[in-house]
Parts: structure tokens; sequence; C-alpha cells
């Protein structure tokens, strides 16, 4: 899958509401004061920030972190894509840590 492809696939899986949640995603979302719908709702703002492939064949499935907006409010979204099933798991949501990232908070910081 390339990385536009894996871009539109997440969304997809998203408004049809094709999600797994994990329970480490749902005990984020709780300690973070976040909910499934700012994860739901925002599939218009969605931006890659990394796309990861199954390889090495280690990895199960392929992963996205997406960036999503809610209200003015930023955060990113770990996706794991089970493209056989047809559907995503959601892995983590955190607001990302502007000590870490660049100040569009779609690249890492250097150390």
């Amino acid at each position: 899958m390339m990385e536009d492809d894996a871009l539109e696939f997440v969304r997809r899986c998203v408004r049809r509401n094709s999600i797994l949640w994990t329970y480490h995603a749902n005990m984020r979302l709780r300690s973070r004061k976040a909910s499934r719908i700012q994860v739901t709702a925002t599939t218009e703002s969605y931006r890659l920030v990394e796309y990861r492939d199954s390889s090495p064949p280690s990895r199960y499935l392929p992963g996205a972190l997406i960036y999503a907006e809610h209200f003015g409010e930023v955060f990113h979204i770990l996706f794991v894509l089970d493209t056989d099933s047809d559907h995503v798991r959601v892995v983590t949501v955190y607001r990302p840590d502007r000590g870490r990232w660049e100040d569009d908070l779609m690249r890492r910081r250097r150390p």
C-alpha cells in the first residue's frame, strides 16, 4: 500500500465506522480527556505524519500516524491498517508534545 492509499483507507474505514478500538487506546482516551468523537468527526482534517508498511516480515500489519484537528485542538492518532479485513484499529491517541515535534506538529524534532 502506498502512503496516499493508506490515508484514504483510514478515512474510508473511519467514515463507515469500521474501527476496532484497542484497550490501550480506550485507556489513553480516558486519561488524556479525549473522546472517540474527536477521532471519528475529524476525517477531513486527517494528514499523514508517518506510514510504516508491514515489512520486515516480523511486523503484522502496516501502521499510519495521523494528524487531526477537532475545533482547533491538534492530536495524533496511531492506526493499524487491516486491509484484508477492511478495518482499522486505533492503537493510541495523544496530543503531540511541542518539545518533540516541529511547529507544524507533522515532523519530529531532531535530537
